[in-house]
């Protein structure tokens, strides 16, 4: 009886260091509490900024939103707030709002509790399964230095 066997070598994990991160297996980690900004600002739709995705769980919304440039993550964690969404959507979210980083992402997940009237089947709500609160959330304005926006968005 001749039988093969093939030992196979799991790939290496890329090298780390002080500058790249690994992102190949980004973590759910509580977001920073606040983050120091001081300059010009100017308001302008999170749309601007940010790029948006959603999608439901349940009765539960989760809505990731994640930076068109790194140099926005900053303005994104300062704006984007617990609070702040469950204010700007609390005609649709009765429940609290939990906000995630995504490590090494520059985005974040907001997980938004009580929010779909039941989910699924069981809910009467045109959007059962939050496909547009991303979009929503996107018209929202947040404040950004004047200097990192591109000259057709400065007043």
């Amino acid at each position: 009886e001749n039988s093969e066997f093939r030992v196979f070598e799991a790939p290496k994990p890329a090298p780390k260091n002080d500058v790249d991160i690994d992102t190949r297996h980004a973590q759910l980690a509580p977001a920073r509490k606040s983050v120091e900004i001081s300059g010009k600002f100017q308001k302008v739709p999170l749309l601007k900024i940010a790029y948006g995705r959603s999608g439901d769980k349940g009765d539960v919304a989760n809505i990731g939103i994640a930076a068109r440039d790194p140099s926005f993550y900053p303005f994104i964690l300062k704006t984007v707030t617990p609070e702040v969404v469950a204010s700007y959507l609390k005609h649709l979210v009765s429940g609290p709002v939990e906000r995630y980083e995504l490590a090494g992402t520059h985005s974040i997940n907001l997980v938004c509790c009580r929010a779909l009237g039941g989910g699924g089947a069981a809910s009467l709500r045109i959007d059962r399964q939050a496909k547009t609160y991303a979009q929503l959330l996107l018209s929202m304005e947040v404040d950004v230095p004047v200097e990192l926006l591109p000259p057709s968005s400065k007043l």
